[in-house]
């Protein structure tokens, strides 16, 4: 009885995104996916990934693409289960990537890339790039990645400030991506969600726009669908200079069924990739 009493909820994620293609750029080269999760026989699960693509001509949106739906597939089979297996999906991926980098039509392609997974009450999360995914608890916005680009190292070093790298004209220069290399080190962060907790991942189009106070602001608006797509038109109006994707996901509670162990089709709502390609 007192098991039963004090047992902790099980969480789910309830996630919805928007992407835009800016105000500059002629193709987006972000891509993103996600599940909402709601119900499970022991603990609920979702994801969130998002991709920002670079190469010439289509390469970008193909890097991403590819880097995305890699992603989904390995989710819906409920492979990622532990950083190790992170690790080796990130390595997977970028071997795909690499290889078809090597054809003439798509010489140079790679792509960033954050991936959260959820089950239960912890986020798994695999990170290589400039894409960010934070983390908004009580009020307070905490970036859980690191950047991987020239101003971020320049930044750790001490060589400028944060002032400065707000500026800085190697911002866009990244120092891992996915493609780039035949191998590819992914970083890991594992956290404890809460009830109540909001995630953010977002591609640099969005963030570097706008303040981390906008930021916060937008993202604790309304439903995940309300924020994401209020995130998305601030940079736009902001200038828009890159591609703009945000995605938001709640952590709600959810009720445990006894009939499945995974989660089932009417309370699970996968998002189609890049159903927002403005």
């Amino acid at each position: 009885m007192f098991a039963r009493l004090f047992r902790k909820t099980a969480l789910g994620l309830d996630v919805a995104g928007h992407s835009h293609v800016g105000q500059v750029r002629e193709n987006n080269e972000d891509s993103w996916a996600g599940q909402s999760a709601s119900e499970s026989s022991t603990s609920a699960s979702g994801y969130l990934v998002v991709a920002d693509g670079m190469g010439g001509r289509l390469a970008g949106e193909v890097a991403s693409k590819m880097a995305v739906e890699e992603v989904d597939e390995a989710s819906q089979s409920s492979s990622i289960t532990d950083p190790e297996s992170m690790q080796g999906l990130f390595r997977r991926i970028n071997r795909s990537v690499h290889t078809a980098g090597q054809r003439a039509s798509t010489s140079g392609m790679g792509t960033t890339l954050t991936v959260g997974v959820q089950s239960g009450r912890r986020l798994l999360v695999g990170h290589v790039g400039d894409s960010r995914l934070y983390l908004v608890r009580r009020r307070k916005i905490t970036q859980i990645t690191s950047d991987h680009n020239v101003t971020a190292e320049k930044l750790a070093a001490g060589f400028i400030t944060a002032d400065e790298a707000l500026q800085d004209p190697q911002r866009n220069i990244l120092t891992r991506a996915i493609g780039a290399e035949p191998d590819i080190k992914c970083d890991i962060y594992e956290l404890t969600l809460k009830r109540g907790d909001r995630l953010l991942a977002c591609s640099d189009g969005l963030y570097g726009d706008l303040s981390d106070e906008v930021i916060l602001d937008l993202a604790r608006r309304g439903s995940p669908d309300r924020a994401s797509r209020a995130l998305v038109c601030a940079a736009y109006r902001a200038g828009g200079m890159d591609n703009i994707t945000a995605i938001v996901a709640d952590a709600i509670p959810v009720k445990r069924t006894a009939d499945t162990s995974q989660t089932s089709q009417e309370d699970a709502k996968t998002i189609n990739v890049n159903r927002d390609r403005d």
